[in-house]
């Protein structure tokens, strides 16, 4: 083996680890934040955003290992991953916006508002 086959396939790892590895870690990472947000509110905006978050995780995730795997390689998941950035980003703050609200009670408690 020369010194071009061994820098060839030492630039298609480099490949390899850029466009198939680490989005297919980011996808990961992605899904399991949504599962997170949504195990800790479930609410109807966080079910269609996690659900929405989630089928296009995992078709990023597929597609990324038939990549992986020595199919013909595709931008798809990339994009997939652009759309699901904001989501998780807007479930994350729909959590933190919840979990910080001051919680609801009732009756109202009256009696501290009234003047004497």
């Amino acid at each position: 083996m020369g010194l071009a086959a061994t820098e060839g396939r030492l630039a298609m790892d480099g490949e390899l680890v850029l466009w198939g590895i680490l989005p297919l870690g980011v996808a990961v990472a992605l899904g399991v934040a949504s599962l997170y947000c949504l195990c800790h509110d479930f609410r109807g905006v966080q079910l269609l955003l996690g659900m929405t978050v989630l089928l296009l995780a995992a078709a990023a995730i597929w597609i990324l290992a038939a990549m992986i795997a020595g199919a013909w390689p595709t931008f798809l998941p990339h994009v997939a991953l652009v759309l699901v950035v904001p989501l998780v980003a807007a479930q994350v703050l729909l959590l933190h916006k919840r979990k910080h609200a001051e919680p609801l009670s009732w009756p109202p408690n009256l009696t501290e508002n009234e003047n004497p």
